[in-house]
């Protein structure tokens, strides 16, 4: 029997031969007699799972064979639910759209893939069911059968699943959360804005982010003494959680927060929003001044509080840092001999740790920073003084200004707080524990190696993971299945492959089995032969060879580029027409990049590599990509830099594009918007570098992208005046699959050949094929 439907089917047929319904489930519920009986030992788990079942199939009965609904939550049937329901507790809000689709026994994996791929219509021209897989388990599971996670987009949909999957679907039920009432464990969903990603981080192996935060602990009964610029303690964010505090830089016992460093990080460490350890508690001890700043008699007044003060389990964090000092390291190290944990930053010189306090500090657990592609943060400490590391750029966390106030700031001070944090989810359970315990702890924890080795120095390579922090149960790694294999490519030189991948549902935690690849590739058949040495990108350095010339990049295959070089008297589109000409201003600083999304202008996508992409970002320093805004990157131009993403680099360098009203970027659709064939972007006199008298330099050059036509795809790159930067130069396209070790830069003007211009004038050389992977 499948379900008990079924079950009671085959009772009735049998009613001859087996007692009345009621005395068979008395039977099943006495272990012994059914063991006594000729049933066998698997009716015996058909009796118990029926048992389970029969009173939600009778109080939600089977209409017109549809498979029941689930819904222990709402306590209604499905088809008694209307779409304005809104019953649900507000604690449980997070799982109102997840359901799980349980398939018969016996239904094949491809049937679940199926349903999943004609959800979302992939592979159909329109959404069968509209809605998300989220997960699939797949094979023989808990369930009996396969089950998908899936998030209907209207309540219809989920209907319609009911009504046409019904003939291998056995039931459907809400996807719940279930802890025991001894537990304070959290499962937090996310939201995907990218303001989550550093709490995101820390609780998984590897990348990519699964939007959920879990621990076993809230860090309840800690305290946490925060030495810092103080607290607002009215903040949402820690209502009713901060205990007593002093401050030392009004001399009251008032800590209130005039800077916002303190708020933003005790938010990180016990914030119940953006916070890992989200019951702890606080005490806030004001050190630092509105200006962020304190001195170290100051900071030792305060470390002197606590030690006078302070309740077990007890963390003390100082998200503060200045040049080694032996009185500051002698305090610090008074609390880690009261058996008090205490977290550092590393400090945001890019330089050894070991040369600053509190971070040199032997026992303290001194933090580093990472970004979201797990490097080491170009401004943090590194070195042996740093124990291990954790997400400190772009970190969102409550602010002082209001109760609702939240901001978005980067710095080891940020990768610290999420250390104390799982720090405290240990100490919850382990309160009596050693500093040193604590630090094992973490270590044991973390995850080891992940960090790109290029960018750790001499640093141990640790990052932070609370997963293992006190584990309570071993859970292996889930995956999906394999999606089907790619079609091999037919527009591509060189060695081709095809792939084929899957996705993480779980990570593995407390030991659990790791996760396996996340994609596989075999061989196809090679195509045609690319050329040896041209590639569509050079790095200058010295003076820049291509003033007055257009570099046109031509695609021939997928993966490679037909590369011109031709001479020019001057641009074909004239930039100070274009700007007088109702040009999109675009850029206010170096750092910043704007977007350009064509369907929201009306424009065609535009091809390039093989793709077609419908918004781009450009840079101040003298880029387009395609498949990121690049956000944080310092750009000095260099090789490593630009084949990260998918990038037209025309001059890309450190230029200072709006200093004093100096250099302007914009953009043009040419001929007009409503029938555009190409999009010029113009970098227009962009000084080198400016200094507090005055700028230097002057740049002037332009991309033009072709949509249309016997062009489409077609990339001009064109200068006009162009400064010697002491600086390296990047020119040239990346398709951002591409390793830099085997797609070395050459001179375009090296390679000998002719390039007709539309003139018949113009001479050049020419790049045969240029291959980017």
């Amino acid at each position: 029997p499948e379900t008990c439907h079924v079950f009671e089917a085959h009772l009735r047929r049998a009613a001859r031969e087996l007692p009345p319904f009621g005395r068979f489930l008395e039977t099943c519920q006495g272990r012994e007699k059914v063991q006594e009986s000729t049933m066998g030992t698997n009716w015996i788990l058909v009796c118990a799972w029926c048992l389970a079942m029969a009173t939600n199939c009778r109080s939600q009965p089977d209409d017109d064979g549809l498979p029941p609904m689930y819904d222990p939550e709402v306590k209604v049937s499905f088809n008694a639910m209307s779409s304005e329901s809104n019953v649900m507790s507000e604690k449980d809000k997070w799982k109102e759209n997840r359901w799980m689709v349980a398939f018969k026994t016996g239904v094949k994996d491809g049937t679940v893939e199926k349903f999943c791929l004609e959800a979302e219509g992939i592979g159909t021209t329109t959404s069968r069911f509209g809605g998300t897989c989220t997960k699939i388990v797949a094979g023989k599971t808990a369930l009996g059968g396969s089950f998908a996670v899936f998030e209907p987009h209207s309540w219809e949909d989920l209907e319609r699943v009911r009504e046409n999957m019904k003939h291998v679907v056995s039931y459907i039920e809400r996807d719940m959360l279930a802890v025991s009432e001894a537990s304070a464990a959290v499962a937090q969903s996310l939201p995907s804005s990218e303001l989550y990603w550093g709490l995101d981080r820390v609780d998984q192996n590897q990348l990519p982010l699964d939007r959920w935060f879990r621990s076993h602990q809230t860090g309840k009964g800690v305290h946490i003494y925060v030495l810092d610029s103080g607290v607002r303690a009215s903040h949402n964010e820690f209502r009713g959680r901060i205990r007593d505090g002093i401050d030392f830089v009004d001399d009251d016992d008032d800590p209130a927060d005039e800077y916002g460093h303190g708020t933003h990080i005790s938010g990180i460490a016990a914030g119940k929003t953006f916070g890992v350890a989200k019951e702890a508690l606080i005490h806030p001890v004001r050190v630092l001044g509105p200006d962020g700043a304190g001195a170290w008699s100051g900071i030792i007044r305060g470390i002197g509080w606590v030690l006078e003060n302070h309740q077990q389990p007890a963390i003390a964090t100082l998200s503060l840092g200045g040049s080694r000092s032996h009185s500051v390291n002698s305090a610090v190290e008074a609390l880690v001999d009261a058996n008090i944990t205490v977290v550092v930053a590393s400090g945001n010189s890019d330089a050894d740790s070991c040369m600053f306090s509190p971070a040199s500090v032997t026992d303290v657990i001194t933090v580093g920073s990472t970004n979201k592609r797990d490097e080491r943060s170009s401004f943090s400490n590194w070195g042996k003084c740093v124990d291990i590391f954790a997400p400190g750029e772009k970190i969102a966390s409550a602010w002082y200004r209001s109760d609702e106030d939240r901001m978005t700031s980067s710095g080891t001070s940020m990768s610290c707080p999420y250390v104390v944090g799982a720090a405290a989810l240990f100490l919850e359970t382990n309160p009596e524990s050693t500093p040193a315990e604590v630090l094992d702890a973490l270590l044991d924890g973390a995850t080891k190696n992940i960090i790109q080795k290029d960018t750790i120095k001499d640093s141990p390579n640790y990052l932070l993971n609370v997963a293992k922090v006190q584990c309570t149960e071993v859970e292996d790694c889930v995956m999906s299945s394999w999606s089907a294999w790619s079609s091999c490519p037919e527009r591509t030189c060189g060695d081709r492959e095809r792939f084929r991948s899957r996705s993480v549902w779980r990570h593995p935690q407390c030991g659990g089995e790791e996760c396996g690849s996340l994609v596989e590739k075999e061989s196809c058949e090679a195509g045609p032969t690319c050329p040896e040495g041209a590639q569509a990108t050079q790095e200058i350095t010295g003076e820049f060879p291509y003033m007055w010339n257009k570099i046109t990049f031509t695609p021939s295959y997928d993966n490679a580029y037909n590369v011109c070089v031709s001479k020019m008297a001057q641009f074909v589109d004239s930039p100070s027409k274009l700007r007088d000409d109702g040009a999109e201003q675009m850029l206010l600083n170096r750092k910043e990049r704007r977007q350009v999304d064509l369907q929201e202008h009306g424009l065609p996508s535009f091809l390039f590599y093989g793709k077609e992409y419908t918004k781009f970002w450009v840079g101040a320093d003298g880029f387009v990509t395609f498949d990121s805004k690049d956000d944080g990157t310092t750009l000095a131009g260099s090789i490593g830099t630009h084949f990260k993403h998918a990038r037209i680099s025309a001059l890309f360098t450190n230029l200072e594009p709006n200093l004093d009203n100096h250099g302007q970027v914009f953009w043009n659709a040419l001929p007009s918007r409503s029938d555009a064939e190409r999009l010029v972007i113009t970098w227009h006199r962009l000084k080198d570098s400016c200094s507090w008298r005055f700028c230097s330099g002057s740049n002037t050059f332009q991309i033009t992208m072709h949509f249309r036509g016997a062009r489409k795809g077609h990339v001009d790159v064109s200068y006009g005046e162009v400064s010697h930067p002491n600086r390296p130069v990047v020119v040239g396209l990346s398709s951002g699959n591409d390793d830099p070790q085997t797609v070395y830069p050459i001179d375009f003007g090296e390679l000998n050949g002719e390039c007709e211009s539309s003139s018949g004038q113009d001479t050049s050389d020419t790049v045969p094929h240029a291959t980017n992977g």
